[in-house]
């Protein structure tokens, strides 16, 4: 409705003369002539579009009217031939240009009411119940896809963090158990050094009894030499070999107990 009033108005309106802007009468028909052949391609290509827009049914609306397609083929005389040839007689030239200017301006609202008709019938497609639909399925797949990529996500990520528990925990115990190795080293070091020095100890004191018994043992033969018989010199030998005897397994068995003590508490 308000392209038929559009297009009503554009046909009614006052043409303006050329004379106004001081152009030429051929300059005129020549800016004329080159805005129809824009203003008819444009037409023909809406044409088309509506074709493609399945709007067979009503393609009558869009036909030119058959008094313009006759006014059309007529043959329009030149303004420089009527300047040549009837330069008295302006009027002819002016009504050609009125004609020409009336054309281009239906055709102008021709176009108009193509680009909305073709605007409506777009809009209804883009609104069409099945479309929607369509879009609307669409929509539902593309969400269910989407759930299913977060869900997936969320397990690697469960999957991941587990992992990451795993590898502290080892981590963890590879740790305690460096620090259990490094204890025991350096209590097997100190052990090392106790027993290195005990075992000096143990020797120094076996030196230190052996030469106590050595002396012991030559008192005894020389007192028992210089005051006794010899029988009771041999007695006295014997008991002194007896006494030297008692005390080296006395001796050994004090080495003993240190050797023992000295296992048993490496062992510990």
């Amino acid at each position: 409705m308000d392209c038929g009033v559009h297009m009503e108005t554009t046909m009614s309106r006052r043409v303006l003369s050329p004379t106004h802007i001081n152009a030429t009468a051929s300059e005129t028909f020549t800016v004329l002539q080159q805005r129809m052949r824009i203003v008819e391609e444009q037409t023909s290509s809406l044409r088309d579009d509506l074709v493609m827009l399945d709007f067979g049914e009503k393609r009558g609306q869009l036909e030119t009217p058959e008094c313009l397609e006759a006014s059309v083929n007529q043959n329009i005389v030149s303004p420089i031939q009527n300047e040549v040839l009837c330069s008295g007689r302006t009027d002819i030239l002016w009504k050609n240009c009125e004609f020409l200017v009336n054309r281009m301006c239906h055709l102008e609202s021709l176009i108009q009411s193509l680009k909305m008709n073709i605007f409506r019938l777009q809009t209804e497609k883009d609104l069409n119940p099945q479309k929607t639909a369509f879009l609307k399925d669409r929509l539902n797949t593309i969400q269910e896809e989407h759930s299913k990529d977060l869900k997936l996500l969320h397990l690697e990520v469960m999957n991941l963090r587990q992992q990451l528990r795993d590898v502290k925990e080892e981590e963890d115990k590879a740790q305690d158990e460096v620090q259990r190795l490094t204890a025991t080293l350096e209590i097997a070091s100190e052990t090392k050094k106790t027993a290195a020095i005990i075992e000096e100890e143990l020797k120094t004191t076996k030196r230190k009894m052996n030469l106590r018994i050595q002396e012991h043992s030559i008192v005894w033969m020389c007192r028992s030499l210089s005051i006794r018989s010899p029988i009771e010199g041999h007695l006295g030998c014997f008991s002194a070999l007896a006494v030297m005897k008692k005390a080296t397994v006395n001796i050994h068995i004090q080495v003993l107990e240190w050797t023992c003590f000295h296992l048993i508490w490496i062992n510990t």
